[in-house]
Parts: C-alpha cells; structure tokens; sequence
C-alpha cells in the first residue's frame, strides 16, 4: 500500500503561496525565451491560485442557453443571449464590483461598460472574434462567486462556427469544474457526449444540467432525462448520474420550481465544500505542462544551435512547408487507432466469455453446497439466503477476475500506444524525405506518459429486481414458499439462485468488459490529445529555435558559444524548480 499523501483540501496557503511563486518564475523563464504567450498563461494561472479561483465552466451544445443559466445563477442579466449562436469568446465571471475588462491581442486589458459586451463578445458584433479578443472577464457581486469560484461562459458546439469550437475545446485543459448543460431536443448529442468524455479525464465535478425543461411535456422531459442517463452511463460509466432538469426562464419569472434549488445548492457546497481541492489542482496540471512546454523548448534551442546556419536554414523552411500538412495526416491516423480499439474489443469479448464457461460451473456448485450448509426451515427465509449466496459468490469470482482484466487492458493500452506513437513518427518521416522532423527530435513522442490512467468506473449490480422483485408473482411465490414442503422449496430455491447466479456473472462480466474498453478508449483521446499538443509545440518551438540560432550564428562563433551557454543555464534552473 502508497503512503498516504496530503490531500488537496489539506494544503496550507503556504503550499499555495510557494506554488505560485514556481509559476511566476517559469513566467520570467519563458519570457527570456521569447515564448510570450506561455509566460501570459503562467502568470494568470499564478493569479487565480493566489486569489483562490477556481474555473466552472458551462459546456454544451450552442442554443442549450448556457449564457441565460449563469445570468439565472448570478443574479444579473449582463450575459448576452439569443436565438442564434451568440458567444463568440469564453467569458470568465468573476466576483467583484460590477464591471467588465476585455483583452486584445496586441494590447493589455482595457475597461468596457457592460452594456458594450455584445460589441467583444458575441458572433453577430464579433464574427469569428477578427477583434483578436484574449480574454474577457466579467465582475459581478453575488454571493456566489464570493469564495472564488468563476463561471465561464463558453462558445457552444455544432454551431456553423468552427472557430468557436475550437475556442471552447482549447479552454478544457483549463476548466477546474464543468456544468454540461443539456436540452430535451435532442436530449445529447455526440460532440457533446465527446467533449464530456474529454472533460471528464481531467476534472472529478460534471454537474449535468437539462435546460429548458418548460419547453417540453412531462412524458417527453422524463424520456429525454431518461435517455441521457443511460447514454451517461454507458459511456462515462457513471452510476445513476445527477440531471436537474431547470427552467431559467421559470426561474426568472419567479417560479423556483423543478430542480433548481437543488442545482444551486450543489454549486454552493462545490464552492464551499471543493474550491481550495480544485485551485490545488489547477496548480498541480498547470506547473506540470508549463514546465514541460518549457523543457522542450529550450531542447529544441540547443539542437538548433548546434547545426550549421545552411542546415538550419534549410530545416526551417521545410518545417513551415510541412506544418499544415502535418495536422492533416495526423487526423488519418484516428481510423487506424479505431481499428486497434476493435481488435482489443474483440479479445475481451472473448476472454469474457471464456471466464463464463469456466465460473459457470464452479459457481453452481460452490451455489448447491451453500444452500445445502443453510440452516433455516422457514421456506422464504431459504429463499432469501440463497440469493445472498449467490450474490457472495458473484462477487468473490468477479474480483479476482477484473484484477486480471485490468492488468490486461494495461498491457493491451500500452501495445496500442507505442503502435500509435510509432504510427505518428512514420507519418511525419513521409512528409519529408531529408528527415527534417526526426532531426528535430520527433522521437520526443516516445516519452510522452503512456500510462494506464483513470479510475476504474465499474460498480458490482446487485439486480436487486430480480432478488427483490415486487407484485402479484413473487407475492404467490412466497405464498409457495411457506405452504409446500422444505425439500421441495430447497430445491426450487437452488434452481432460482443459480439462474440469479448466472444473471449476475452475466451482466456484470459485460459491466466490467465496458469498464476495461472506456478507460482504454478514455486512454486513447488523453493519449491523442498529448501527441497533438506536442506536434504543436514541436513545430512552433523548433521554428522559434531556429530563428534564434540563426541570428547568432550570423554574428559569429562568440555569439553562438554564448547563447549555448544561456540556453544550459535556464535548463539547468528550470530544473531546479
């Protein structure tokens, strides 16, 4: 067993303090780098733990009415909506006195007033944000921001505005919590079903929300509740998920009716209750792919400046020739991935039917010994104690066996994502034949985490609707159970547990079968998302890199033996941190 480590809500301010100031010096680091744009992440990162923020964000389908949902939360109508995708930039709501800043890409925050919002802020004023909007922040005295937790307002989904998707799934690596708001028409669809599986790697609070509840029947409110269950569980493998079915609109006409009240008490007790745990956390992954970008940045400025000036020359043309190509190849490399998914599905399909044929048997007998060892006459109490027998030993063969599984879908991850990894560098190699990218390190790909991550989300099902079922036929069958003879109610209970037993084994056997495959598939998007992330930083760094080392190398073998020597010294301190 681990040594038990502090938890995040044990941290002191200290631990917190001292946090920040690691980011505020990998800031100064990337700065004298050049690498602008990670320093500006570090440092805002080092504000909000300082400050104690953490990031809920709302994420859904575009005309799900995320903006209404937090004006409802917070009190104020500040939030522009509409029928049409109004969103345009992720907004963060802050607690303060009521006002809003806006920051440009080529200047610093600036004050609006609150009624020029929609002017940064939405598609219609704002198309495909050409105002080059970083960032807005929203500041708003209510009471349930006071303890540091932020609302962000995000771009919708499968809108026909590409860009604001992509603004939205850029800003998942920062989200701390998520609302998943949802609509009863259609109920959930698939890009939002991916970008829940995506949210989920990182952060341990989804609070699922169906919006617009008013705006259905009952019957079709509770199919669509219903339905979004089960798809949750299938695919999150989430154990009868939360879903509060809301009316903002009902709400702000007074009607404090359906879940709502229910809603914004979980919000508050997240506040209250997990606020510290998620700033812990945010600074933990935050330092983690700061100080990573930053290692393999400075990689890339010594290689550079090792080679010739000729070859570095000749490198970073192909690199600016080949970049987007890149991005296209990779996308064709997801069916190959799919197609190893199927043949690891396949090989747990098999090895669980394998352990049915082998449990099946042993259960029916272990099943047949106990009932006989029991020691009560009273004929429903028999039957009773046969389907916890039954259940017992479902258990107690399911165990061993999901140990073993895991361990294999472990090894069979790990086959997959050296394939895959494999797959990307030959992939990049073709794209140019003098072997530009390998030079530039592309065997970096190699030591991305390839780990099996992920709790195991499966939850034994005891079928309590089969041992506890209820109406006239159970109620006959106890009636049976008390008037026929022992022998006879003996055996009969021994027929229906071991049917019981098989169900169990059954069910729960394709339960842990799903389990194994999500966290493999949940593995895969991680996985996919790190290679992508790190092509980038390849391709943007090792341009950087080469433009630098060219400047040096034009000024002689001084500057470059110089820059050499800065170069190992930020390595050096960056490893000190």
């Amino acid at each position: 067993m681990e040594t038990p480590t502090t938890s995040r809500e044990d941290l002191a301010p200290n631990d917190l303090e001292n946090g920040s100031t690691t980011l505020l010096s990998l800031a100064a680091l990337a700065g004298e780098i050049g690498a602008d744009g990670l320093a500006e992440e570090a440092r805002t990162l080092a504000a909000r733990v300082a400050e104690g923020r953490s990031y809920v964000a709302c994420l859904g389908q575009f005309k799900r009415g995320k903006s209404s949902l937090i004006n409802t939360i917070t009190g104020f109508d500040i939030l522009p909506v509409g029928t049409a995708p109004v969103t345009s930039v992720v907004t963060v709501v802050r607690h303060g006195e009521r006002s809003v800043r806006v920051r440009l890409a080529d200047s610093g925050w600036h004050t609006i007033k609150p009624a020029e919002l929609p002017a940064y802020a939405t598609e219609d004023q704002n198309p495909g944000n050409s105002k080059g909007v970083r960032a807005i922040e929203v500041f708003l005295p209510s009471p349930i921001l006071k303890d540091g937790m932020c609302l962000v307002d995000t771009p919708g989904l499968g809108s026909v505005f590409d860009a604001n998707t992509e603004a939205t799934r850029e800003f998942v690596p920062h989200v701390d919590a998520a609302i998943i708001v949802l609509g009863a028409d259609p109920p959930i669809t698939a890009e939002e079903i991916a970008l829940v599986e995506q949210v989920a790697q990182q952060v341990e609070h989804l609070i699922f929300v169906l919006n617009k509840a008013d705006r259905v029947r009952p019957d079709e409110l509770e199919a669509a509740l219903a339905f979004t269950r089960r798809v949750l569980t299938e695919r999150l493998q989430l154990e009868a998920p939360v879903i509060y079915a809301v009316s903002t609109l009902r709400v702000r006409e007074g009607n404090r009716d359906g879940d709502w009240d229910a809603f914004v008490h979980r919000l508050e007790r997240l506040a209250a209750e997990s606020g510290r745990a998620l700033v812990a956390a945010a600074l933990e992954r935050g330092v983690q792919r700061l100080k990573r970008r930053l290692q393999d940045m400075l990689a890339r400025q010594e290689a550079a400046l090792t080679q010739p000036l000729a070859e570095s020359r000749a490198h970073l043309a192909a690199l600016r020739e080949a970049s987007a190509a890149a991005q296209n190849a990779l996308r064709d490399m997801g069916p190959l991935f799919d197609a190893e998914l199927a043949a690891q599905s396949r090989k747990f399909a098999e090895r669980r039917v394998d352990f049915l044929q082998q449990a099946l048997p042993q259960a029916q007998q272990e099943l047949f010994a106990a009932v006989d060892r029991i020691q009560l006459r009273f004929g429903p109490a028999v039957r009773t104690a046969a389907f916890e027998e039954a259940n017992r030993i479902a258990r107690s063969l399911l165990q061993p066996w999901l140990q073993a599984s895991a361990r294999e879908a472990e090894r069979a991850y790990r086959e997959i994502a050296t394939r895959f990894t494999e797959m990307a560098e030959r992939v990049l190699e073709r794209l140019n034949s003098e072997g530009v990218w390998v030079e530039l390190g592309l065997a970096d790909l190699s030591t991305i985490e390839a780990s099996f991550e992920g709790r195991s989300r499966f939850i034994f099902t005891d079928l309590l609707r089969i041992s506890s079922p209820a109406g006239i036929v159970p109620l006959l069958r106890w009636l049976a159970d008390v008037i026929l003879p022992p022998s006879f109610v003996r055996k009969s209970a021994k027929a229906d547990a071991f049917q019981f037993l098989r169900e169990l084994l059954t069910v729960n056997a394709h339960r842990v079968e799903n389990d194994l495959k999500q966290r493999i598939q949940d593995n895969r998007l991680r996985l996919e998302g790190r290679i992508r992330v790190a092509l980038k930083e390849i391709l943007r760094s090792a341009e950087a890199a080469i433009e630098e080392a060219q400047q040096a190398q034009e000024q002689g073998e001084a500057a470059v033996a110089e820059a050499l020597q800065r170069v190992r010294r930020r390595r050096a301190q960056l490893a000190r941190l």
